[in-house]
């Protein structure tokens, strides 16, 4: 008896000095007189007992497990110590989002889901899924280590982290603004996609951007912010009897604030996790974007041969402010009524008057678009306008710039062109739209049990009809019950709110009188 309780004080003094691994364990009972058999009985035998914990979610390679004395389980400094034989055994995912969790104190999932380089069970394939942990596993983990998750299964699911000095009172505010930081993020991801279109370096149609209730798109099994395919002419690939090129992948990540070296870090292991096979690299391209840089992320990016943004260089500060308005006004249209949206976009209209001569004021316009049309719906009754809705449609799928049901039987659906004013309307605008995504929509609502009657759909655009157009829109097949429309901007005069008729006027012409340099065709990228 004597001889087992110094063995036990021997494990209880070593477990004062810190966290260790069962390996480490061992070796330093073995160091104290004890053969490696009795130190490994004693672990077995002493594991989440007598102020022992013992964890049993988190795993380390070799199934090891993590020892400490139970009265530091959850402390700050537990936790640090935690995150080094994260590091240390190569369980860098948990790691970093234990150094983000210390640092910041609470993470919404989505960051989460890119720190830990995996991603939600529903999102991946079973074959994905064998590829590394998933999400919850992950987070199981992350909670036996004393980390709380705050809003589980909604949009708003972030996780605090133990001894935290933010208020309890306010966890559900800071789990707002966590959201509002990402839908920012999703934002920027949709406006950096669309420029790097505009340039080529992206095709025109194989891209996934997110959108506000996703904030995130998949790729391979892995969360990134945005991805698409690009055929510039080095980077494009003729296999052996194709009749077409295989393009090259572009990955995507956009944060709000500054890039740090674990976000780099994270995007380079999900890059690897999403494009190694067989041991070999897939080519992709990775672009990772932020407001800064801090100089250890950016280093890493560079010597990785990452294509490296920055968000303040490209567009300034007063731009990026502004968009941090526009995702205010966006993400809350479910919650605001009429008049608070329209004050927001008040200030968001005069925002964008100001940045007329910014370059981003080309990206912008048709997100001041949607936001004018979304006013529109909901003072007209319509509850909860969505934006950037993406819907199934065959294999692939279909943006759906606005809708709105109002009572139980009328949806209201809109096509944003915002285009120049002397640029028409399509034959293919009119036809993608009316027999493509309006069909798309109405199938993703039934299947929501979202219930309507009747629909009206409706091209809206800031440039003319077009003869072309309206004549495709007559020969079109339209069903029993739709009402089907194209509108130009002066149809809207009288639908606008009258408190912000002017602004919203003043911003459609601004819109009206950007040069795209045709970048609104439609390109085809079969090639």
């Amino acid at each position: 008896m004597v001889v087992k309780m110094a063995i036990e004080r021997d494990l209880m003094e070593i477990l004062a000095q810190g966290v260790h691994t069962s390996s480490e364990l061992i070796g330093l009972l073995v160091r104290k007189g004890q053969s490696p058999e009795n130190a490994r009985q004693l672990l077995s035998r002493q594991s989440n007992k007598n102020g022992v914990w013992r964890s049993q979610h988190l795993r380390l390679p070799r199934d090891e497990r993590l020892f400490a004395d139970r009265r530091v389980v959850g402390t700050q400094p537990f936790f640090s110590q935690v995150g080094e034989k994260l590091r240390a055994t190569g369980r860098l995912g948990l790691a970093r989002s234990v150094g983000a969790l210390g640092a910041h104190g609470l993470l919404h999932r989505t960051d989460l889901f890119r720190l830990l380089a995996v991603a939600p069970v529903s999102d991946v394939s079973p074959e994905q899924l064998r590829r590394g942990p998933s999400y919850e596993t992950e987070l199981r983990s992350l909670e036996e280590l004393g980390a709380r998750v705050i809003q589980r299964g909604t949009a708003l699911e972030s996780l605090i982290a133990p001894e935290t000095t933010l208020r309890a009172d306010n966890l559900d505010a800071l789990a707002s603004t966590a959201i509002q930081n990402i839908r920012y993020e999703a934002i920027l991801a949709r406006i950096l996609s669309e420029r790097l279109r505009r340039q080529n370096v992206l095709s025109w149609n194989r891209i996934e951007v997110p959108d506000l209730e996703k904030p995130y798109v998949i790729f391979n099994g892995q969360i990134f912010s945005a991805y698409g395919f690009s055929y510039l002419g080095p980077l494009k690939r003729w296999k052996e009897g194709a009749n077409a090129p295989t393009p090259c992948p572009v990955v995507i990540d956009c944060y709000h604030g500054v890039c740090s070296l674990p976000q780099v870090d994270s995007f380079f292991q999900r890059i690897d996790r999403a494009t190694i096979r067989r041991r070999k690299q897939q080519p992709v391209i990775g672009v990772i974007a932020a407001r800064d840089f801090n100089r250890d992320a950016w280093e890493k990016a560079r010597h990785g041969s990452l294509m490296t943004v920055s968000f303040r260089q490209m567009f300034g500060d007063e731009a990026l402010d502004a968009m941090v308005q526009v995702e205010h006004l966006l993400g809350g249209f479910a919650q605001s009524k009429p008049e608070e949206s329209q004050e927001r976009f008040a200030e968001i209209a005069k925002l964008m008057d100001d940045l007329k001569t910014n370059p981003v004021i080309v990206d912008l316009r048709a997100i001041g678009l949607e936001a004018v049309c979304a006013l529109i719906l909901q003072s007209q009754g319509f509850v909860s306008p969505e934006l950037g809705r993406i819907v199934p449609w065959n294999n692939t799928t279909r943006d759906v710039d606005v809708f709105a049901i109002r009572g139980d039987d009328e949806l209201r659906i809109i096509e944003c062109k915002a285009y120049h004013r002397r640029k028409s309307l399509l034959d293919s605008d009119v036809n993608k739209f009316f027999t493509q995504t309006v069909p798309a929509l109405k199938a993703w609502l039934r299947e929501k049990d979202r219930h309507f009657t009747k629909c009206t759909a409706e091209i809206w655009t800031t440039g003319p009809k077009g003869k072309n157009a309206e004549l495709t829109l007559k020969e079109l097949s339209r069903p029993r019950g739709d009402t089907w429309r194209l509108r130009r901007m002066n149809e809207m005069y009288d639908e606008i709110p009258k408190r912000i008729r002017e602004r919203g006027m003043r911003l459609l012409e601004t819109i009206a009188l950007v040069e795209t340099d045709g970048a609104d065709e439609e390109v085809d990228d079969r090639k």
